[in-house]
């Protein structure tokens, strides 16, 4: 039973990852362009797009390629949201940011990701962990059989 949980445990992510939808999308001269895909590269034909403005909420759907355009009324100073929907828990939103001036320079990312380093030491101290338990138990087990 114990190992069942353990594999479960590990596997748990994983059908999680299956109803994963990415979005691509571009904004340029009015219009808001991009496409829908799964994880696998298939795209999602025929998927419900919102489209979340500050000047109100608007409607589309994919075509048989994932692909989609929406033209909006007027120049998007703030932040877009675009929620794709792909029935049966596909979903995926993504914001998309307005364009920094044209002689401005983006920032270079020069911090240090700790989460990312974190979450790789912990990753291996579990592993180890996992063997030292099994090494223990085979150890004891066998003294117990002398």
């Amino acid at each position: 039973m114990r190992y069942f949980l353990l594999l479960f445990l590990i596997f748990w992510a994983f059908p999680v990852q299956a109803h994963r939808i990415n979005i691509f999308a571009t904004y340029q001269k009015g219009y808001l362009e991009g496409e829908v895909f799964f994880n696998d590269g298939r795209p999602a034909k025929n998927a419900k797009i919102e489209v979340v403005t500050p000047r109100g909420t608007f409607h589309t759907r994919t075509d048989q390629e994932g692909r989609f355009t929406l033209q909006l009324p007027e120049k998007i100073e703030k932040g877009i949201k675009i929620i794709a929907y792909a029935g049966m828990g596909h979903r995926a939103e993504m914001v998309l940011t307005p364009e920094p001036p044209s002689g401005a320079v983006p920032p270079s990312k020069t911090t240090i990701p700790w989460r990312d380093i974190f979450s790789g030491l912990g990753y291996i101290v579990g592993v180890f962990g996992f063997l030292a338990y099994f090494k223990a138990r085979a150890m004891t087990s066998g003294k117990a059989r002398s």
